[in-house]
C-alpha cells in the first residue's frame, strides 16, 4: 500500500473516531438510541451513530486522495440514501416492507445507474458457466439484499459486525491489490480505516460498547459491501470468481440462512427479531462477549483465507462451491444439534444472556 492510500486509511479512521465523539451527545439529545428492552442484551441506552460516523469517515478518506471521484458518485449516492433510511428506522422503526423496498431501490440504482450486475455465477458446475441472462437483475437484487440483511442480522453483540466488515474489506483489498484494481482499492482502504475507527468504540475493550452500528450503518455499509462483491467478481477485469465472495462472507451468510430456515420450520416469520443466532448460542453457553466475538471472527477469518488462497491458486470453481456447500451443511448440522441438545462446545446452553 502506498503512502497516499495509507494516509486515506488514517484520515478515515481518525474522522470516524472524531465523528463518534461529536455525534454521541447529539444522539442522546434527539433520542437516536438503542434501548435495552425485549430481546436486547445491553443494559444502557446506546447511541446508534456508528454507521453515520463510518460513512463520514469514508467520505473524508476518499476526499483526501488526489483522484477524481466521479466513479464513486453512484455508490456514494446509494449508500447515502440507505443511510438516511436506516436513520429513520433507528428513530422510529420502519416496517420490514419499507426497509426491503428501500434496499431494492438502492440495488436498482446500482444496476441501472452504476452498471454493476451479477451476469454470471461462474463455473459452479464443471465446464458450465452459469450465465444468468434475463435473470441477472432479480438474482442481483436477491444477492445484494441478502448481503445487506446478513450484515444486519450478525450485528447483535459488541464488536462482531465491525470485525466481520473489517475481515471482508481486508480480504477484498488483498485480492484487488494483488490484481491492481484501481477503482475498488480506495473504497476498500477507506472502508477498512472506518471499520477500525468504529471498532475502537464498539468493541468491548472496556466494560461496554459506547456506540452501535445501527440500521443506518448495516444498510449503507452492507450496500457498499454488496456492490464490491458483485463488481469485483464480474467482467473481464474481475479480481475473483463469484464463489470467492461466498467464502469471504461465509459466516453472516450461513448464520442468516440457518436462522431463516429454522424460523420458517417453526412457523415463525423469517424476518422477525430473535435470540437464535450463532452469537446467542455462544452467550447462552456461558462464553463472554469477547470470547464470542473472537471465536466467530476467527471462523470468519479462516473462511475468508480459504477463499483468498483458493482464488490465488486458481482452484476450480466447482470444487470451491462444493466445499462451501459442505461447510454450510456442517454448520447447519452442528447448530441444529446444539440448539436441540442444549449443549455447545462442552457447555450447557441455558436461557440467560448477559448484557452490558
Amino acid at each position: 500500500m502506498d503512502k497516499q492510500m495509507l494516509l486515506a486509511a488514517t484520515v478515515s479512521l481518525v474522522v470516524t473516531a472524531l465523528l463518534i465523539k461529536l455525534f454521541a451527545p447529539v444522539a442522546r439529545r434527539i433520542g437516536l438510541l438503542d434501548h435495552p428492552e425485549g430481546r436486547k442484551i445491553h443494559r444502557r441506552p446506546t447511541p446508534l451513530i456508528g454507521g453515520v460516523a463510518m460513512f463520514g469517515g469514508m467520505m473524508f478518506g476518499l476526499l483526501s486522495l488526489p483522484m477524481p471521484l466521479g466513479e464513486y458518485r453512484i455508490i456514494v449516492t446509494g449508500a447515502a440514501a440507505l443511510l438516511i433510511v436506516g436513520m429513520l428506522d433507528d428513530l422510529r422503526e420502519l416496517s420490514a416492507r419499507s426497509r426491503f423496498a428501500a434496499q431494492i431501490l438502492g440495488v436498482s440504482l446500482m444496476v441501472f445507474a452504476g452498471g454493476v450486475e451479477l451476469k454470471t455465477l461462474g463455473f459452479l458446475f464443471s465446464g458450465w458457466d452459469a450465465r444468468l441472462g434475463w435473470l441477472a437483475f432479480p438474482v442481483t437484487v436477491f444477492a445484494a439484499v441478502g448481503v445487506i440483511n446478513a450484515l444486519n442480522m450478525v450485528d447483535g453483540v459488541d464488536g462482531l459486525a465491525g470485525s466481520i466488515m473489517l475481515c471482508a474489506m481486508l480480504s477484498l483489498l488483498v485480492l484487488s491489490g494483488h490484481e491492481r484494481h484501481s477503482v475498488a482499492m480506495p473504497m476498500l482502504v477507506v472502508g477498512s480505516g472506518a471499520a477500525t475507527g468504529f471498532l475502537m468504540f464498539n468493541g468491548r475493550w472496556t466494560r461496554r460498547a459506547r456506540v452501535f452500528l445501527g440500521d443506518a450503518g448495516s444498510l449503507s455499509i452492507g450496500f457498499v459491501l454488496a456492490w464490491l462483491f458483485i463488481d469485483l467478481s464480474q467482467g473481464e477485469g474481475r479480481v475473483m470468481a463469484p464463489v470467492t465472495a461466498l467464502w469471504i462472507f461465509a459466516v453472516p451468510l450461513m448464520d442468516t440462512v440457518f436462522v431463516m430456515i429454522e424460523r420458517i420450520r417453526l412457523g415463525h416469520s423469517p424476518v422477525r427479531g430473535g435470540q437464535d443466532h450463532i452469537h446467542h448460542l455462544f452467550l447462552r453457553a456461558g462464553f463472554s462477549v469477547n470470547q464470542t466475538v473472537l471465536a466467530i471472527t476467527l471462523v470468519a477469518v479462516v473462511c475468508a483465507a480459504i477463499g483468498v488462497v483458493t482464488e490465488w491458486r486458481d482452484t476450480p470453481e466447482h470444487w470451491r462451491f462444493a466445499g462451501f456447500l459442505g461447510l454450510c451443511a456442517l454448520y447447519y448440522f452442528l447448530l441444529q444439534r446444539a440448539w436441540a441438545s442444549r449443549r455447545w462446545l462442552g457447555r450447557a446452553v441455558n436461557g440467560n444472556l448477559s448484557g452490558s
